[in-house]
Parts: structure tokens; sequence; C-alpha cells
């Protein structure tokens, strides 16, 4: 934030992310709570936060059209809210168990219309934006999964905890894979990196 005082939010933040339009920060972290920061008459200011989660926020995600904000912690629940810009956001539908543990990551694809996660119950889940309902399941990866996002054409790309990155079809038919077990080591005894974040162009043509 160039405009302003820092933004300090405590405990720990998990995840953030400015809402499409740019006028909106939402931030996840320990202590259960989604903060919101609205760029309102040339400043920042906080929003009452929002509350319904039981573990550290990782997954968000925004939806544009409808001013929708998903989330999800790590006691595997996912939420949607309506409208994410609004000072008392109301809750569209809720999934407590959406995966059996910590929810990694969330994604929205071109239109809008599926939100997939991943997890570390090694499933990646694809659900309908209107009322959350399941829509595919990509079960039995056999890794934990840390990262999910979609490409261009529609298919999931998907990132573990060994450095494995997988690109799926929706129906689950594995389309290929890209080594990146480089981003894997360990050290002192212990698992070191994986794929802590995928990116894609537009075009669908070089991923990072």
């Amino acid at each position: 934030i160039v405009d302003g005082p820092p933004i300090v939010a405590e405990p720990q933040v998990r995840a953030a992310r400015y809402s499409p339009c740019g006028q909106f920060l939402v931030a996840g972290g320990f202590d259960a709570r989604v903060r919101r920061w609205g760029h309102i008459a040339n400043a920042w200011s906080e929003l009452p936060s929002l509350e319904g989660h039981h573990g550290w926020v990782d997954g968000l995600a925004f939806e544009t059209e409808k001013k929708l904000l998903f989330t999800a912690d790590s006691w595997g629940q996912l939420r949607c809210m309506h409208d994410y810009a609004a000072a008392l956001p109301t809750t569209v539908w809720c999934q407590p168990t959406a995966h059996d543990g910590w929810v990694r990551s969330l994604a929205m694809n071109s239109d809008g219309q599926l939100l997939a996660s991943c997890g570390s119950d090694r499933v990646c889940r694809v659900w309908s934006v209107a009322d959350g309902k399941q829509r595919y399941c990509l079960a039995d990866y056999g890794r934990d999964l840390y990262r999910v996002i979609f490409a261009p054409d529609g298919t999931l790309l998907t990132g573990d905890d060994r450095g494995l990155v997988k690109q799926w079809s929706l129906d689950g038919t594995l389309v290929r894979e890209f080594d990146a077990t480089v981003l894997f080591a360990v050290s002192r005894l212990q698992d070191v990196g994986g794929v802590q974040c995928l990116a894609i162009d537009r075009k669908g043509e070089r991923l990072a």
C-alpha cells in the first residue's frame, strides 16, 4: 500500500488477495478471521472482519460479477459470502467438511461458474458457485496438494508437496505432468518446499 500507513494484520497472515476491482484487500490468518480493507475516499480503512471459520484461513478467491468471496480453512470448511464490499456480507452457502482437513488453495474458472479447491486430504474438488454442490472430484492423487489453478482451456493444474505438477481434465483424466521436484528437499529430517504457488499466462502457454 503506497498511499497510506502500513496495514497491520495480527496474528500471522496466511493469505491475502486484492478484489478484481482493486478497491478491496482481504486477508486470512491464524486467528480464523477474514479481515477486509477498502480503498474509500482515497484512503484505506478497515471493514468489519468476517467470522465463521475455526482454523487457519489459507484459501481466498473472488467471483467478479456477483461480488462473491470464497474462503477456506485448515479444518476443511469452505464458505461463500456476498457481497465482499458490504459492511456485513451474508453467507450464500457453506460446506463445513469440503475436505478432510486442511484446504490449502482455491481457484475460480474463467466464467465464474466453478470453484476448485485442494488440500491435505490429497483430493481436488470442483464446486458449483451457484449452490455449493460438488461437481467433480479428482481423488487418489497420492500426495498432499498445495495449489490448484484453472488453465484458460478449462483444465486444472495441481501442485503437490513433492514438486509434481499435474494437469487434469474435469472428468479426472490426467493430461500430462510437469517435474518440479527441484523445489523439494529434505533438510534436518524435515520435508521442505513443494509447489507453494502456481501461475499461468492468459494464453495458457507458460506455467510458473
